[in-house]
């Protein structure tokens, strides 16, 4: 996270939902300005259509509220565009693109990492945490769930937010650095 917190508000938002919210590097691409909802209290993103066609509400923890806060203050975007992450010329971002940048913000801290291990480092801090993955991931069935290690007991309750920087299954800070 420090060489995201360095990064251009875009990019700052793009590394910080991976690594809190689990999202595919589709999901996160297909976003629009109308899917995410910010209220001085709470944050929620809406996964429509995820994987399987299912619906899901994705609650976003303080640090992505506010990258994304960050990230919609400068945003710049052509006439009528709806994404919420926009290249330079104002259009969609492409998967290709969101990647790249995730990989650009990784090597600035040393680091080879793509979107996808943003995804699995979610998915392993919020098993460790004890949390139910379905509701946050979006997996209609458990088998995919049951390929990430460690897994632990399951709650329903507040997985995003005990995702936090560096928090592990016993406390201690202990995360990729991206």
């Amino acid at each position: 996270m420090r060489a995201a917190e360095g990064s251009r508000p875009r990019d700052r938002a793009i590394v910080t939902l991976l690594l809190y919210t689990a999202l595919r590097l589709q999901e996160l691409v297909t976003l629009d300005l109308d899917d995410v909802s910010i209220s001085a209290r709470r944050g929620l993103l809406v996964i429509t259509p995820g994987k399987g066609d299912l619906y899901r509400e994705v609650p976003l923890n303080p640090f992505c509220q506010q990258a994304l806060t960050d990230c919609l203050r400068e945003r710049a975007a052509a006439d009528g565009e709806r994404a919420l992450f926009t290249a330079p010329q104002g259009r969609r971002l492409s998967a290709r693109a969101v990647d790249l940048v995730v990989r650009s913000v990784a090597a600035r801290a040393g680091l080879k990492l793509s979107a996808h291990m943003l995804r699995h480092t979610c998915v392993t801090n919020l098993v460790r945490s004890g949390n139910d993955l379905v509701p946050v991931c979006g997996n209609p069935s458990d088998r995919p769930i049951r390929q990430h290690p460690d897994q632990g007991p399951s709650t329903r309750g507040g997985a995003t937010s005990s995702v936090s920087p560096g928090a592990t299954a016993s406390g201690d800070n202990e995360t990729a650095t991206a």
